[in-house]
């Protein structure tokens, strides 16, 4: 099982999410700015490529370890 991604934690995409959400996939590489509540799935990514934060659920996300 995954762990799910913290507040700091560097974060990108995962397979699954490249494939169902295509074009509306982030690229490269995010940190995990702020979660929305601890039981809530989403969570806001700061993405350096796109140098700005965008809310995106826990599911789609892999933790660069």
């Amino acid at each position: 099982m995954r762990p799910k991604p913290k507040v700091g934690d560097l974060v990108r995409p995962s397979v699954s999410a490249s494939q169902s959400l295509r074009e509306h996939c982030p690229t490269g590489f995010g940190c995990v700015t702020k979660l929305v509540s601890e039981t809530a799935d989403t969570v806001y990514v700061f993405w350096y490529k796109e140098g700005r934060t965008k809310p995106i659920s826990r599911r789609w996300l892999e933790v660069i370890q």
